[in-house]
């Protein structure tokens, strides 16, 4: 009885914020904005900390520019202490009962090696749940967009910039 006990207890304590977990729902408003090219949504959505950096940002202000290739999706659960990053990630949503946490977008790690060696490129997009409602928290913009508007590497002209 004692052992059912414990189990009981540390389960609850795994899902006691559940609130703080994204679900299948949350998944799909998430890849709508994306699919939907909606860079308004993605600034509303946007924690009040970097929501000037978004604005801001010379693809969010292109209106050429588009979001819909933005196709990369990571699931993040369980915390590193020391980085507050998340311990697990998987590219599909999990199966087991854990509490999702972060969910990243990014564009296609193959589209990204073509401008950069290790990937380091386009955007990486967090979202988190803080009481029961969709944030972005993090945004960081790795593009070298040249005066004309254009981007310095071809191959992500074709997926931001399409004909």
């Amino acid at each position: 009885m004692k052992f059912f006990y414990l189990i009981l207890l540390f389960s609850y304590g795994s899902y006691a914020s559940t609130e703080e977990c994204i679900n299948k729902s949350d998944v799909d408003s998430l890849i709508g904005i994306f699919k939907n090219n909606e860079k308004q949504s993605l600034i509303n959505f946007s924690s009040d900390a970097i929501k000037g950096d978004i604005e801001q940002d010379e693809l969010i202000l292109n209106k050429k520019s588009t979001l819909v290739n933005m196709s990369e999706v990571y699931y993040g659960w369980g915390v590193d202490k020391n980085s507050k990053y998340p311990m697990h990630s998987s590219p599909v949503f999990p199966r087991e009962r854990v509490c999702v946490w972060n969910i990243s977008f990014a564009l296609p790690e193959s589209m990204r090696k073509k401008c950069d060696d290790e990937g380091a490129y386009g955007y990486f997009i967090d979202f988190k749940k803080n009481g029961g409602k969709l944030s972005l928290y993090r945004f960081t913009s790795l593009f070298d967009a040249l005066p004309d508007g254009t981007l310095a590497c071809k191959a992500a002209n074709k997926f931001m910039f399409p004909k």
